[in-house]
């Protein structure tokens, strides 16, 4: 899970950050926090990887604030360093709240399937080889899951 943040502060999504560990420590706890509402409510995951994709998702979204709330629980002090919606970094924490539930139950699927049928309508940035590189991943999560599963149910059949 660190590795995709860091990956995206590596690719220039994460900004101002000025070498502070500490503030990089609170965007992984605003990503697990948002994982953690993931996990509770399913339902979020389309809109989130959705939002996670979207160089020009509106500060507005229900998703982006809900990541914002969860980065200002822990980073009080978010504002003065980013004065306006800090939409990069909130899209960064989204795309990592999504890789830590992606190996869960059929997550990778349903976040693998959603990504790839919208990804040749968006335009990545700087992020794009990071983020191809967590798609590639969860393709081989969900055809895994998928094998396995087919697997079991031919034995099943079998008996």
């Amino acid at each position: 899970m660190t590795d995709l943040l860091t990956g995206l502060l590596n690719a220039g999504l994460i900004e101002n950050l000025n070498g502070d560990d500490e503030r990089f420590s609170k965007i992984e706890q605003a990503a697990k926090t948002v994982a953690q509402q993931l996990r509770e409510q399913p339902s979020l995951l389309v809109r989130a990887i959705l939002a996670g994709l979207a160089a020009d998702i509106p500060e507005d979204d229900p998703i982006i604030v809900q990541a914002e709330q969860a980065l200002v629980a822990e980073w009080k002090a978010v504002r003065s360093v980013f004065p306006d919606m800090p939409v990069n970094l909130l899209r960064a924490i989204l795309l990592d709240a999504c890789n830590q539930v992606a190996e869960e139950d059929n997550n990778s699927a349903i976040l693998w399937l959603t990504a790839a049928d919208t990804l040749p309508l968006l335009k990545l940035g700087r992020e794009e080889a990071v983020i191809c590189k967590m798609l590639e991943t969860w393709a081989r999560w969900a055809e895994e899951k998928a094998l396995k599963c087919e697997h079991t149910t031919s034995r099943r059949l079998s008996d």
